[in-house]
């Protein structure tokens, strides 16, 4: 393999150095998924129950969601997967551990490979606290690194971002395993990193005139295919019945867009992007060139080639998929892959602050790990390192503006405090482990964790209200309680009690919890997703018929589509849903309790009332 410059490890720290920064990289994975973590949300609500189904052949039998998504699909090894773990463990401690785990390799993956890159362990250690705390933007996926909850993505971060770490350092067929590994679990994510990293050490090796190295490569790609044929193979397999152009309709405009339109993901996003975007230009502008913090010329051209290669994975994914749509390039879902200039970016923010590190004076250091809390504030650093006076100046200015405007935007809700509260948080332990005694830092760290853990299990419940009151994420019930509205819980406490296990149940939109918490089969979800044609055109002509034909894509955010079905759903008559019935066969239905009030229900909750739809 190529030799790609000197490297470092933690070893070669003081003793308590070495001890103080394994014990911060941990705490760092370990504090992030205690912070932020949450069960039964978002995605997994139509992840959770797959999985419960792949652990017992007889959970809702009857529902048709859960029955289009047995057999192969892109959740099939995922969903297998858990549900092996959680038939030991049960499926909340497994659906925990498994997140506490991808946080924690994500840490400790972050840290080596920063560590590597730069030589110094210190580049890690920044690196890993920016992965582990920075809140960045949606764009691409979520707004953070770590997760705040299990999903395929999240299971398979650590693989990605190592398949990285080992491309750049040369380890081509280490590169192809890590990343042929995550494709098992997410064939998109795994494949295409595969794809690119290794695409970019294939020619950054040709700029290098390094040519030894390229049919090592070449075998590495091998290894990824091979891997990625476990689930490339049963999916060319499935039947494709959707017209191209009706299966991207239905895909990325009516129910995907966040996650495919590069249009509909920059209206909606506050623009931290921007910002954290901007900083990536002046990071080359203002640094001249790699040069000045990476030694080895292969990786420079390592990052170069694997910057061109993603730009134009990007301008693919606009291209084919908003101007000349393709349901291949539509399926790729490329824009995913700006996770992965997320990743690299941070670990070189870190590099660099550890190499000026030592230049600072204390003020400086204080002010340097200040400012990178938010995108909104990271200019500060990179013009800071200018040797030209009047950039330093701009700096300060620019840093107090910053505040002021990181200020107004956590008072004017336009983001929540927490966005910023762990990036505070970390930079105050940066600061105690470097510019502080070891065995302070230990204590703080042990205070740290103490207060993260209790207020997850009993600690909300002892304070006063106002104080819960100052952050909803600081401070929230046990992770084992799913934050489910108080109507969907009171419906699901209610059905798994008293009706038919057999049951099917019409709810409205926002109610998918009920299989999870109520353990009884629903006629659509919105949120629940079926992967093959047949089920996709399925789901898409109940959704029609219960929530209205609204794509995602004319509104703002899935809040007002959300709104709009709701409407949809209220001005159902008595006689359209008997229609229904006879296409849709269900049970019962919760129904606007107002417009039903002379109904007799079986039970009532909030807006909404339960009623057998036989004496309706």
């Amino acid at each position: 393999m190529a030799k790609t410059g000197k490297t470092t490890s933690i070893s070669n720290l003081h003793p308590d150095e070495e001890r103080n920064f394994s014990l911060w990289i941990w705490a760092f994975g370990l504090i992030s998924t205690l912070f932020s973590y949450k069960f039964g949300i978002s995605d997994q609500i139509e992840q959770l129950p797959i999985i419960m189904r792949s652990m017992d052949a007889a959970y809702l039998q009857n529902d048709f969601f859960v029955n289009a998504s047995q057999g192969f699909g892109p959740r099939y090894y995922y969903s297998l997967f858990v549900g092996e773990i959680a038939a030991v463990v049960g499926l909340k401690w497994a659906i925990f551990l498994l997140t506490l785990l991808s946080n924690l390799f994500l840490s400790l993956t972050s840290f080596r490979a920063a560590s590597s890159l730069f030589a110094n362990p210190k580049a890690g250690l920044f690196g890993a606290a920016m992965v582990m705390g920075m809140s960045t933007y949606e764009m691409g996926s979520d707004l953070v690194m770590y997760g705040a909850y299990l999903t395929p993505g999240l299971l398979v971060s650590p693989f990605v971002m190592g398949s990285m770490w080992m491309a750049w350092e040369g380890r081509y067929l280490q590169a192809a395993f890590l990343a042929g590994l995550a494709s098992v679990f997410h064939v998109l994510y795994g494949l295409e990193t595969g794809l690119l990293v290794l695409g970019a050490a294939f020619f950054a090796n040709i700029f290098n005139k390094n040519y030894k190295e390229i049919l090592p490569i070449i075998g590495a790609g091998g290894i990824l295919v091979l891997f990625s044929l476990l689930t490339l193979i049963p999916y060319l397999q499935l039947e494709k019945s959707l017209d191209d152009q009706l299966f991207i309709d239905i895909i990325a405009s009516f129910r995907h867009p966040h996650h495919y339109l590069p249009s509909y993901i920059s209206r909606n996003l506050f623009d931290l992007s921007l910002f954290f975007l901007s900083v990536g230009i002046l990071f080359f502008a203002f640094r001249n060139k790699l040069q000045t913090i990476i030694e080895s010329k292969l990786k420079i051209r390592w990052f170069y080639a694997f910057g061109s290669l993603l730009l134009l994975s990007l301008l693919a994914g606009w291209l084919f998929v908003e101007i000349i749509p393709n349901r291949l390039f539509v399926t790729a879902q490329l824009w995913r892959l700006l996770n992965l200039f997320k990743w690299l970016f941070l670990i070189l923010l870190g590099g660099m602050l550890a190499v000026n590190w030592d230049k600072m004076e204390p003020s400086e250091k204080i002010l340097n790990l200040l400012a990178h809390i938010s995108p909104l504030t990271m200019w500060y650093g990179h013009l800071n390192f200018s040797n030209q006076d009047k950039f330093r100046m701009l700096a300060r200015i620019l840093l107090c503006l910053s505040f002021g405007l990181l200020l107004y935007f956590s008072i004017t809700d336009l983001f929540s405090f927490d966005v910023v509260f762990l990036s505070l948080v970390y930079a105050f332990c940066l600061g105690l482990i470097l510019m502080a005694r070891s065995s302070l830092s230990i204590a703080f760290l042990s205070l740290l964790v103490i207060f993260f853990f209790c207020q997850m299990t009993f600690l909300p419940g002892v304070l006063p209200e106002a104080v819960q009151k100052l952050s909803n994420r600081i401070l929230k019930p046990s992770i084992f309680e799913a934050p489910y509205s108080e109507e969907s819980l009171a419906f699901s406490g209610f059905m798994k009690e008293n009706l038919p296990e057999e049951a099917i149940v019409l709810s409205p939109p926002g109610f998918g919890a009920l299989r999870v918490e109520g353990r009884r089969a629903l006629v659509v979800d919105f949120k629940a997703f079926p992967f093959g044609d047949g089920a996709i055109i399925e789901w898409y002509n109940r959704v029609n018929s219960f929530y209205g034909n609204k794509p995602a894509i004319q509104t703002r955010n899935m809040d007002e589509l959300k709104s709009q079905q709701k409407e949809f759903y209220n001005q159902l008559s008595p006689a359209q849903l008997k229609l229904l019935r006879q296409k849709y066969p269900f049970d019962y239905a919760i129904l606007p309790a107002a417009k039903y009030r002379n109904s007799n229900g079986l039970f009532e909750f909030g807006d909404w009332k339960l009623v057998n739809m036989a004496k309706l």
